[in-house]
């Protein structure tokens, strides 16, 4: 008897028999020599399959039933004949076909707006129309085939450890990527974008370089030819994974400590932007679950300040419902802002197309646990929209702006991310007056009713939320909020536990290395006059074209600029060049001096020589001792 696999992936009993996997259908066949009719024989097996199939079906549907009857999410679903809009859905998934921003934005301008957005840049398939490449590459995220004329093999990745069904992985670069990399970092301390252009020219394998040169074309409002340069380096992160690294899988995990890690995850985060800037919501969502999933226990990059309004905005309340469920045991996010009013609104909306109470009542649960934790939100919202005088609740201390200001500095970043990403959701007519009317609501109560333990929870915030953790810090300076910067921007405020850093690894391949670096105040002058030409290049974009004259001026105000820095860069290149010079030359007198002591104490000796000599050729006797003891202290001075 032979077992004969049928439907792989399904799983059909707990234990098994066989040393076969569990998720296979085994059917038993004949093997006789008699002959049989196959056609009979294949049909009663398949009706043989179709009978176990429902039986499964209707087995897991119990199942399914029976585990939901311990949530929330059940009760909401169990409710008399009503059909409840909120499903299980697997929250790791990724959808493939949702990862293109060009293909989403088609689809939301329609059919006649089909050519938009495919020009070509400078940064587009570098290696375009060079039929003899010899590698060629499609990614899973980058589905655009690209050539790869040669692998220089700078990069490569390993699995470093695997525990609990979850394996480790981090890109192990080579000697030259490593010598690149020490240049680099030398450029960015003196905001050298050229070089930086100039490496991604040349050595288009450094993923640092490319995301420090995406930023700088960002800044000079090159989008496209930035999304191409960005593009570009996913590709290749993706071109140098290892066979058994599967980025959509929840289990391969890249950790955030592993600084060749960095830049691919800052890369992901500068695609899943774009894609948030064009209103691709949905592909950016998708880019959001796969930056979250690949280093979950850390969230290096503060994914969960926006994942719950990405999923709102990409109309997915099921997974932001499904994934608060799932882990907010185990994080805690009921003490995060943006979730507690993303939940609050998504039960209203719920509420106001369905008209069940349960919905309404859980709408009220999420909003009284915002307004206790985080009341300044709503505070600084209906102020932005100037509907805070006509609100009432500036009478109110515990809420008010001046009370917002004393608090704790990373309760005031989270609650203005939130505020940050959240913005066009709260705009809506019907989020505004729920928010408007709970306010006035619930405010009143919670000052006066001593049940809600206000006391309790400003004690509480004033522990939970002291100091801003570097997570935040980087998700801030991506996000460009609070003028939150770094210098690196392909490495923001780096974690304090650090793997596989550029020293270490330059010490590992024996490259000889010296970090430069200048005085505070010459780097502190020269970011000045970058910053200075960054304004400009802004300004000088929003002039219209019609005021040619103020254009040209802003035009020749910037090259100043930039022979300014360049007068800079070329006086600290000189400096130094002094300064080896002196080096050098005190190295030469102490030589001399130290060659000249030595010339002296020769010379001394050759002169006794002499003397003893002419004394033995003239025969003479030296019988005053006094005058010899006092004749050579004279002569070692």
């Amino acid at each position: 008897m032979n077992n004969k696999k049928i439907f792989k992936n399904y799983k059909v009993e707990e234990h098994s028999d066989s040393e076969d996997s569990d998720n296979e259908i085994k059917v038993k066949t004949k093997t006789s020599g008699e002959k049989i009719d196959l056609a009979k024989i294949e049909s009663e097996e398949i009706e043989r399959i179709k009978k176990r199939i429902c039986q499964l079906e209707i087995s897991e549907r119990k199942k399914i039933e029976d585990n939901e009857k311990n949530n929330g999410l059940n009760n909401l679903q169990n409710l008399g004949d009503t059909k409840t809009p909120f499903k299980k859905v697997d929250l790791w998934k990724i959808d493939p076909k949702n990862l293109d921003p060009d293909a989403e934005y088609k689809r939301i301008l329609g059919a006649a707006f089909n050519g938009l957005g495919t020009r070509e840049s400078r940064f587009s398939n570098m290696n375009r129309n060079r039929r003899g490449g010899t590698k060629q590459f499609v990614g899973k995220l980058m589905k655009k085939p690209r050539f790869l004329e040669k692998d220089p093999g700078a990069l490569s990745m390993k699995m470093i450890d695997e525990k609990y069904d979850i394996k480790y992985f981090k890109f192990v670069p080579s000697k030259i990527y490593v010598e690149t990399q020490l240049a680099f970092r030398d450029a960015v301390d003196v905001f050298d974008i050229e070089w930086v252009l100039n490496t991604i020219r040349t050595h288009g394998f450094h993923l640092p370089s490319a995301a420090v040169a995406a930023n700088a074309l960002i800044i000079q409002d090159h989008s496209q030819d930035a999304k191409d340069l960005i593009e570009w380096g996913i590709w290749f992160g993706e071109y140098c994974c290892s066979r058994e690294f599967d980025i959509f899988s929840p289990n391969h995990r890249l950790p955030y400590i592993f600084e060749p890690n960095r830049a691919f995850f800052i890369l992901l985060h500068m695609y899943m932007k774009h894609c948030i800037d064009r209103k691709c919501y949905e592909t950016a969502f998708q880019y959001a679950k796969i930056i979250y999933m690949k280093d979950v226990v850390n969230d290096p990059l503060s994914i969960l300040m926006c994942i719950d309004t990405l999923a709102l905005k990409a109309g997915n309340s099921n997974w932001l419902i499904n994934f608060y469920d799932e882990f907010n045991t185990t994080i805690q996010l009921e003490w995060l802002p943006n979730f507690l009013y993303s939940l609050a609104l998504v039960y209203n909306q719920t509420y106001l197309e369905t008209g069940e109470e349960i919905y309404k009542e859980k709408a009220d649960e999420f909003i009284q646990k915002a307004f206790v934790r985080f009341p300044f939100l709503v505070t600084l919202f209906l102020d932005k929209m100037s509907m805070f005088a006509d609100s009432g609740i500036e009478n109110y201390s515990f809420g008010s702006l001046i009370t917002f200001v004393k608090q704790p500095i990373g309760y005031q970043y989270l609650i203005k991310v939130y505020l940050h990403h959240a913005i066009d959701i709260l705009k809506k007519p019907e989020n505004i007056a729920f928010l408007d009317q709970k306010s006035r609501h619930y405010f009143e109560l919670i000052q006066k009713d001593k049940s809600f333990k206000l006391d309790e929870v400003v004690k509480k915030r004033s522990i939970l939320f002291i100091g801003v953790p570097r997570s935040l810090k980087r998700h801030m300076a991506l996000f460009q909020i609070e003028n939150m910067s770094a210098n690196n921007f392909s490495d923001p405020f780096p974690p304090k536990e650090v793997e596989d850093d550029v020293e270490s690894l330059a010490k590992k391949y024996g490259i000889k290395y010296e970090h430069r670096q200048g005085d505070d105040n010459q780097g502190s002058s020269e970011n000045a006059l970058f910053n200075y030409q960054v304004m400009l290049d802004l300004f000088t974009n929003m002039i219209p074209f019609q005021m040619s004259n103020i254009r040209e001026r802003a035009g020749a105000l910037r090259m100043r600029i930039q022979e300014l820095i360049e007068d800079h860069r070329e006086i600290q290149r000189n400096l130094q060049q002094i300064n080896n010079e002196e080096d050098f030359q005190d190295n030469n007198i102490v030589s001399n001096e130290i060659t000249n002591m030595y010339e002296v104490l020769e010379n001394l000796a050759n002169d006794q020589a002499a003397e003893v000599d002419n004394q033995e050729e003239t025969g003479t006797e030296i019988t005053n001792n006094d005058e010899i003891n006092e004749e050579e202290p004279r002569r070692n001075n």
